[in-house]
């Protein structure tokens, strides 16, 4: 009976603990992942360690074993695309999983009688005010003004970096800037305003034959992307002559144009990849 609520109460720290781990480690990635995946996937990891901790299976657990189950639990997780990205994902959940242990571990130092219930009370605390301060820092470090420059034209629009943005342009293979149609017209012919205008930007042909005379076409460009509800698409863009980040100048960027509103507070217009700011 000594070994069964041990053996409950191990699962359930584990459990929480891991919960924290995925939460706060997507929320740093500023991945989107359905509670029931990140339930099921605490569970069975926090079922299998603690299952290798009573079993005799214990004298394999070491430093290797962890980090492959970290391996695992990351792909299952996030489905990293490419090493970099896989890299990054890693990185980021050992360091929240270190961050949190560590607070865990101190709290045990401290805590003497009903340690299991007490470590669930704060492991609850903990996971709710670390939530709050990383959703303030993202909502403050993940907002960026853009200034795009095209021709004699500027525009000045908000962008979100959006970490799960792999829009790339097929032939220079450089990263997309996704911005919405109203914030863009400025920029535009009066020719393609007219084709958004009376929404026939689908029809490809129709929008070479309008822009043919003008100086526009040679830096049109069609974007291919894939996303949830529709598995694949095309969408129209073209090359700026330059963006301004912050003090980071891009040359030569590519802006697919996007009908609908990326954000239904307003937010921001556009969306931009980490690669925009130099990182993964």
């Amino acid at each position: 009976m000594t070994v069964d609520i041990y053996f409950e109460d191990m699962i359930a720290i584990n459990f929480l603990t891991n919960i924290m781990i995925i939460e706060l480690s997507r929320k740093v990635l500023n991945i989107k992942l359905k509670w029931i995946k990140k339930i099921v996937c605490a569970f069975l990891i926090s079922l299998l360690y603690s299952f290798l901790v009573i079993s005799k299976f214990r004298v394999y657990i070491n430093v290797y074993t962890l980090f492959i189950i970290t391996l695992i639990e990351v792909f299952i997780l996030y489905k990293p695309k490419g090493f970099e990205e896989f890299l990054k994902c890693i990185l980021v959940f050992k360091i929240v999983a270190f961050i949190i242990k560590g607070v865990l571990l101190t709290l045990n130092s401290y805590i003497k009688t009903n340690l299991s219930y007490l470590l669930l009370i704060f492991s609850f605390i903990l996971a709710y005010g670390s939530y709050i301060v990383l959703n303030c820092f993202n909502k403050v470090q993940n907002y960026y003004s853009l200034d795009i420059f095209w021709e004699d034209k500027k525009v000045n629009i908000n962008a979100l970096v959006d970490s799960g943005n792999y829009l790339i342009e097929p032939i220079s293979k450089k990263p997309v800037i996704v911005a919405e149609y109203k914030a863009l017209k400025e920029l535009l012919p009066e020719s393609l305003i007219k084709i958004y205008e009376s929404k026939k930007e689908s029809n490809l042909l129709e929008i070479v034959s309008a822009i043919s005379e003008d100086k526009f076409r040679y830096s049109l460009r069609v974007i291919p992307f894939k996303s949830i509800g529709k598995e694949r698409g095309m969408m129209i863009g073209f090359v700026v002559d330059s963006v301004k980040i912050r003090d980071n100048v891009i040359k030569k960027p590519v802006i697919a144009i996007c009908r609908f509103s990326l954000s239904k507070g307003g937010l921001y217009s556009a969306l931009i990849s980490p690669k925009h700011l130099g990182g993964f």
